[in-house]
């Protein structure tokens, strides 16, 4: 069984008169263990297919099923249930929260858990010392280089170890050689055991990952092509 299915999914935006659609038709699979890139031109329905992935934006027809959970299926608040036990998510502008620490924010997916504090500082610490930020716990996020704050944005979405990691143009902030350090930490990531789906508008990027997936007009251009 595949860990994410995904059946028949379409997505229209009405505009007045106007009738957008932004996803036509999608059937794709990913499997456990998986890295997949998913990339295509301005427009060609990337960011909205990531957000339908992520429980963000009901489809406008199809499923889309993960661990054999219809996630549109379920009642609202089973959803958001789904999001915080399921998905991690990674945004090009980081989000951090600029008052907080480096560790409170790594915390915060913590904080509507029934964990102890103890138990959530000693998560976020392990995390930090995995993705290499061991000793920069204290910092502010603007004491921090770009790079870093996007570790951070990393850690704080695998903190409570998600089943499936959403990255949105994790590095399109960054510097070339910046956003090499990253993608070798995600495909690290991936190497043991995490599963990734990730738009990205860089063709280098898609080096890294297992398969590309590329999206044409809302519609899957090819299957998927094996990186590695």
């Amino acid at each position: 069984m595949s860990l994410i299915e995904i059946k028949k999914l379409n997505k229209t935006y009405e505009s007045g008169e106007e009738c957008v659609r932004a996803l036509v038709e999608i059937d794709l699979t990913i499997e456990k263990g998986e890295f997949i890139s998913i990339m295509g031109p301005s427009g060609s329905g990337k960011s909205t297919l990531l957000t339908i992935l992520g429980g963000l934006n009901h489809p406008t027809r199809g499923d889309v099923v993960v661990d054999e959970i219809p996630i549109y299926k379920l009642p609202l608040e089973r959803l958001a249930d789904f999001r915080r036990e399921y998905l991690g998510f990674i945004f090009q502008s980081f989000q951090l929260i600029p008052y907080l620490t480096v560790i409170e924010n790594v915390m915060l997916p913590l904080s509507i858990t029934e964990r102890s504090s103890w138990e959530q500082v000693k998560m976020a610490d392990a995390i930090l010392d995995r993705i290499g930020l061991k000793g920069k716990e204290r910092r502010l996020p603007d004491q921090l280089s770009g790079g870093e704050q996007e570790r951070v944005a990393i850690a704080r979405a695998l903190v409570n170890s998600p089943p499936i990691l959403l990255a949105d143009e994790p590095t399109g902030n960054l510097d070339s050689k910046t956003g090499k350090e990253i993608m070798e930490l995600f495909k690290s990531l991936n190497e043991e055991g995490q599963t990734i789906v990730m738009v990205t508008h860089n063709p280098e990027n898609t080096s890294f990952s297992t398969r590309t997936v590329s999206l044409k007009d809302g519609r899957v251009d090819n299957h998927g092509r094996k990186i590695r």
